[in-house]
Formats: C-alpha cells, structure tokens, sequence
C-alpha cells in the first residue's frame, strides 16, 4: 500500500517537474477561443503570450480582428478560477470558474495543458502544448 503511494507521488513529481521546466519568466504561448452566445454565437480566437508566477496566469492579448484582452487565472489543483476583461469595451470584466487539465503523453506533442473558464453565459478556453518533455 505505501510503495502505490509512493509511487504515485513520484509520478507527480515527474509531471510537475517537466511542467515546471517549460514555464519562462518572459512568457508561454497559449492558444484561446471565447465564445459569447447570442442570437448567432460570437467566437473568438487567436494566441496569447501569458506570463506563469506560481499558480497565477495572466497577460493581454488581442485576437484576430485586433480586439484586446486581458485574463487573471488562478490554478488550485484541478480547479481554475479567473477574471477576464475585454480591453475598450462597456463588458466585463467576468468573473469566471472552470477547470485545469495536464496530460503527459508518450507522442509529440508530449504535454496538454487545457484551462476551461465559464461564468455560465461566456465560454474562455486556453490550450498549450510542449515538444519538450523530460523522462
């Protein structure tokens, strides 16, 4: 029983250490989608270069037809939590819940990171893969 849990914790010790190597000071690249419901929907999407400082994400951005953003996360676990703002806009900024997900891989790309955010009306995704994962 102790040696599964102890291998268990050194699973995810692996997993956090390979997630902790890829996370730069000067940002990581994070592809996002936002959709917005309405009588058609509103959606969306484009790159963002987000800054990662323990388990706080956040930066601006702008998305393809020039609309600036900027998005707070908060990662506890599997749990996310996080503000976005829609930059020159009267909207927002919203308040929003979602989840965490890291998946491990034995293919390139080797690692998923996905951050799925709701306020029950909006829709924000994040998704960043990595090439480079350590054994």
């Amino acid at each position: 029983m102790r040696t599964k849990t102890l291998l268990r914790l050194m699973g995810l010790l692996g997993v956090a250490l390979c997630v902790s190597a890829g996370h730069a000071a000067s940002g990581e690249e994070w592809k996002f989608v936002l959709a917005i419901p309405g009588l058609s929907w509103d959606v969306r999407s484009g790159t963002a270069k987000l800054v990662r400082s323990g388990s706080l994400i956040n930066g601006k951005f702008v998305d393809a037809q020039g609309v600036e953003y900027e998005i707070s996360v908060k990662i506890a676990g599997s749990r996310a939590t996080g503000r976005l703002a829609i930059l020159a806009s009267d909207d927002g900024p919203f308040d929003m819940k979602g989840i965490y997900s890291r998946k491990s891989l034995a293919v390139s790309p080797c690692l998923w990171q996905t951050i799925q955010l709701s306020d029950g009306f909006l829709f924000f995704g994040l998704l960043r893969t990595e090439d480079k994962c350590k054994p």
